[in-house]
């Protein structure tokens, strides 16, 4: 059930706005049977969708309305599928945003923001960002998928390859959704760190920088993986810039066919997960 805000004593704050959106993103999702057709839902909302025109934006994506009523949604073409595919349901998340409640959601966030139009767009981006990995992954999904496979790399195949996600949401989706503090990264075979993600109140600020190489000689690079079955170790956490002091717990596996490593640096391992993390190759 849709979270009310209570109108005649105080206004709400920003977190009971995105609490009450999510909410209401969720309600109008399920009464459409959590589909994950896209196109459905912007031809029922009567929502246009156009590729973006080179050099026009360096954006990935936009949502508007024009002046005539028509809401349209423009996406870069040249993207990986699994961001365009989110980039998509992050655009129309922005429409939902002044569609639904009939648009008391904006309504209140420019009263809240009144006077700062820069934070309340960071404010709308951030709302739109957690919307979509919501559509995509809604949360039935994401706990069929811990529930297999305990909170561990092999969570995120398992998602991604369901939903279309890219690691990168996935890894932000479980993440947020077990509230696990821990530090994760996406890693080529060869040690190079092709994105991050810190969490938590005793890592949340401690952010591990992309784009750069491990040292050879880091477990990550040195311990035999095999495939899609989760490996665990002690190991520095690999900071930019050499700062190796902190060390900690790692669950960490490989998809071999995307050539990708995912791994998760936390104070210890979850006591919900299964005995055997592996999942079965076929």
């Amino acid at each position: 059930m849709t979270q009310n805000f209570d109108f005649y004593e105080r206004d709400p704050s920003f977190l009971e706005i995105k609490a009450a959106f999510l909410d209401a993103v969720e309600s109008f999702h399920k009464e459409r049977g959590f589909t994950n057709d896209l196109f459905s839902i912007t031809n029922e909302l009567e929502i246009s969708i156009h590729p973006l025109k080179p050099g026009i934006s360096s954006e990935e994506g936009s949502a508007f309305t024009q002046v005539n009523g028509q809401k349209v949604i423009l996406l870069k073409e040249n993207l990986p599928e699994s961001r365009k595919l989110f980039t998509a349901w992050h655009e129309l998340s922005h429409h939902l945003f002044e569609y639904l409640r009939d648009g008391e959601f904006k309504a209140y966030l420019d009263d809240l923001l009144y006077g700062h139009p820069d934070w309340s767009t960071n404010c709308e981006e951030e709302l739109c960002f957690e919307s979509a990995a919501l559509l995509l992954m809604p949360n039935h999904s994401v706990d069929d998928v811990i529930s297999e496979t305990g909170f561990s790399p092999l969570a995120i195949f398992q998602l991604s390859e369901k939903t279309g996600a890219s690691y990168s949401a996935a890894i932000r989706r479980i993440v947020r959704r077990k509230n696990i503090d821990s530090n994760s990264i996406v890693m080529k075979p060869d040690g190079w760190i092709l994105d991050s993600f810190s969490y938590g109140e005793s890592r949340g600020k401690y952010n591990i920088i992309p784009r750069f190489k491990v040292e050879n000689d880091h477990p990550l690079l040195t311990t035999p993986f095999q495939p899609l079955e989760v490996e665990k170790f002690s190991a520095p956490i690999p900071f930019k810039g050499g700062q190796r002091s902190w060390k900690s717990k790692c669950m960490a596996a490989i998809d071999q066919d995307l050539r990708k490593v995912i791994a998760f640096f936390v104070k210890s391992y979850p006591d919900n997960n299964q005995d055997q993390l592996s999942l079965p190759l076929f």
